[in-house]
């Protein structure tokens, strides 16, 4: 698994400026991660920006705090892999809309109010920062990639992640 950035390189042509494998993020909140003794959620960040633009500034390997606030029109490009068995808490991310791609494996994924829709391999799912959870009942890891875009919230949640108790 490897990321490649094309961009317009110092003589002005377009260019491969990084290629290289993503940067694997730490857990945000340990509460959300899924109890097992291998971790069952893996998350790679691929690409971010403080501010939609065509800047070749590897922004994503500068991070050092990463999180789930982000302000208004920051992005962020995720790579997520889902173990076998794993289970997310009830959450919501209030600074963030989501635009997924399921790229292998089926998860079921739970709304507030009880519906719940399996999302799999070909599937796109838009996450509208409601309260949700998730839950991989199969054999095989799920796999998923997608945009994470910034939204207006008047919430004070430093992780940008509430968690329902």
């Amino acid at each position: 698994m490897k990321r490649i950035v094309l961009g317009v390189g110092e003589d002005g042509r377009s260019s491969v400026l990084i290629e290289g494998p993503p940067r694997p993020v730490p857990r945000v909140n340990q509460q959300l991660e899924a109890s097992a003794e291998e971790p069952k959620e893996r998350v790679y960040l691929v690409w971010s920006t403080p501010n939609p633009d065509s800047s070749a500034r590897d922004y994503a390997a500068e991070m050092t705090d990463f999180n789930f606030r982000l302000s208004p029109g920051e992005v962020r490009f995720l790579r997520v892999e889902i173990a076998p068995g794993a289970e997310s808490p009830m959450h919501r991310t209030p600074y963030t809309n989501e635009y997924l791609v399921a790229i292998s494996g089926e998860l079921t994924m739970y709304a507030e109010d009880g519906t719940s829709s399996i999302f799999q391999a070909g599937d796109s799912l838009v996450q509208l920062a409601g309260w949700h959870y998730w839950r991989n009942d199969n054999d095989a890891p799920f796999v998923m990639a997608g945009a994470v875009v910034g939204v207006e919230s008047d919430l004070d949640i430093p992780s940008g992640v509430e968690l329902s108790l």
